[in-house]
């Protein structure tokens, strides 16, 4: 059986994921008076993050070819389009949280962390698109280069048929 090829930088950021979950499970109740659940917000970015990662990680393995196009399917069907929501969902409540209530964020936590969670959703979101459209682009040039085959196959075909009734 094949193993994922996990990298160093997925060591640390699931450590960093695991710091921020603890800290943000302390200060819970802090984020009550925000205007919107930033909290929850985190929780499910930082989940979507890591789901997508994992599902990254399993396209680009050497497994079966029905499940890497399954993974491909989850990954571009599922995954991008969900961090795509989680990253605006998360500009539209940082800037409303930024103008009504400008105080909640507690103060344990790094003020810029929560834009350099955006940074980070629409980063890999941008990644994962780019990856779709790249692998749509190859498959549609693979398309072409079988039907050029077929094609040039059926012309050797009907010119070899014509050899031997030449013969």
């Amino acid at each position: 059986m094949i193993l994922p090829a996990f990298e160093l930088y997925d060591f640390f950021l699931t450590l960093g994921f695991i710091i921020q979950y603890f800290f943000l499970i302390k200060g819970w109740d802090s984020y009550d008076t925000c205007a919107r659940p930033l909290n929850v917000w985190f929780i499910v970015d930082w989940t979507a993050l890591i789901v997508t990662r994992i599902f990254s990680v399993l396209k680009a393995t050497q497994y079966s070819p029905g499940f890497k196009k399954n993974v491909t399917r989850i990954l571009y069907i599922i995954c991008l389009p969900g961090l795509l929501g989680i990253a605006i969902l998360g500009i539209i409540w940082q800037s409303t949280i930024r103008d009504e209530t400008p105080d909640c964020v507690p103060k344990s936590m790094v003020p810029w962390s929560i834009y350099l969670w955006l940074v980070i959703t629409c980063v890999v979101a941008l990644y994962i698109f780019f990856e779709a459209v790249s692998d749509i682009y190859k498959w549609y040039q693979l398309r072409k280069m079988i039907q050029k085959l077929d094609e040039d196959m059926e012309e050797a075909e009907e010119n070899q048929g014509s050899y031997v009734s030449a013969g």
